[in-house]
């Protein structure tokens, strides 16, 4: 996994070899993987955070109107990437994207620390779920999360 590239458009192919694998790796891209292609989207980088190396990076690129993630936590709601960056900043950074193509875009900066937890565990309950279908009959995962309060 670690030392080859793996473009593919179908979540599952690419999932399981970053899910099923034990090494720890440097550096973890995902530009319209898996990422984009499934609700799953909490879960997927709870699990790229664990395959990174200490001081290991991902970029993760999300499009919130082609693959929207909203976060409503303390009654405002937020785009995932948003919310990832304010909740832990020391460990996503969050861009806009340069391309022309995807001017709404972000790019999610993923950093594991050199010392500390092998894992991180995001605080979200899956609220929503649905699939959006374009004009030319692709289709889109949506998907809406609720943040964990002390009480759930």
């Amino acid at each position: 996994f670690s030392s080859r590239r793996r473009h593919t458009r179908c979540s599952r192919d690419w999932s399981s070899d970053v899910c099923s694998s034990d090494l720890k790796v440097d550096l973890i891209t995902d530009i319209w993987g898996a990422f984009s292609y499934t609700t799953e989207k909490a879960y997927l980088i709870e699990t790229i955070f664990k395959k990174l190396k200490p001081g290991g990076k991902a970029f993760i690129l999300l499009n919130p109107l082609k693959t929207p993630a909203e976060v409503i936590s303390e009654g405002e709601s937020l785009d995932l990437s948003t919310w990832l960056g304010k909740k832990y900043p020391n460990l996503f950074k969050v861009y806009d994207s340069p391309g022309q193509d995807t001017p709404f875009a972000h790019i999610i900066e993923i950093t594991k620390p050199k010392t500390g937890s092998d894992e991180i565990s995001l605080p979200l309950i899956m609220k929503e779920r649905s699939t959006r279908t374009t004009p030319s009959g692709f289709q889109y995962p949506e998907v809406v999360y609720t943040e964990k309060t002390n009480s759930q």
